[in-house]
């Protein structure tokens, strides 16, 4: 698992960004942190017989413990980051467009457990479709469209089948103490109604409001490490 840094002198704590399904770290482009020290997490091929719980352990070995650290995870990453506050003790998790527990996981999406399309469908054709679907649903322009595409074409059809096994069968319970949530009005990937009204709610926000919202979830992200 590669990762990208950000330097900064600053005593803050240490930023670690965990990007999205079929996503880079290119997803936070629109996160600006400066005077923090922040890393950015890359997807890598699972290892033979790896789960969640074994994958999410080489992220947290890359993690420096020895200073404060905050998990910053969207989506897939999100979940991630869960996983990782079971090896190691992050100062906070802060889930964009993502979930806290497995309750939350939306019921309409319970089907794909037993219909295992992530198994049969190729995944050119996830590629070729996830830029238009993402016009559709997200309200993208262009530009985010050709974004999630060029992500999608650099991911891997074997990561994109197995974190998909990893999500739909997702058995997370209970909920790290320090966890916060930011979450879009409009994402309807994972329903706000089932996240909770404790979470920062970005009006108008889709599933890929990281982008598309950039400013105003780095607002809720600025807003949650100085309280």
């Amino acid at each position: 698992m590669e990762t990208a840094t950000i330097t900064s002198s600053s005593t803050k704590p240490t930023l670690y960004f965990i990007p999205g399904l079929a996503a880079t770290p290119a997803i936070f482009r629109n996160i600006h942190l400066d005077e923090y020290e922040c890393h950015y997490f890359k997807w890598e091929d699972p290892q033979p017989g790896d789960n969640i719980k074994t994958y999410s352990k080489r992220f947290a070995d890359r993690i420096d413990t020895s200073k404060p650290f905050v998990l910053v995870g969207c989506s897939l990453g999100g979940i991630m980051s869960n996983e990782i506050a079971k090896h190691i003790k992050p100062e906070r998790i802060i889930l964009i467009s993502s979930l806290t527990t497995r309750k939350q996981f939306p019921n309409r999406l319970k089907v794909f457990r037993v219909l295992q399309l992530h198994h049969v469908l190729p995944y050119s054709w996830v590629v070729a479709g996830i830029g238009k679907i993402r016009m559709i649903k997200g309200g993208g322009n262009k530009e985010e469209a050709e974004l999630v595409y060029q992500m999608a074409q650099e991911s891997s059809g074997k990561f994109f089948r197995w974190a998909c096994g990893q999500i739909l069968f997702w058995k997370h319970n209970e909920a790290h103490p320090n966890t916060y949530h930011i979450h879009g009005n409009k994402d309807t990937l994972f329903p706000i109604r089932r996240i909770g009204k404790t979470a920062h709610t970005v009006e108008g926000g889709s599933h890929f409001m990281v982008v598309k919202e950039g400013p105003e979830v780095e607002k809720a992200i600025r807003s949650i490490l100085e309280n």
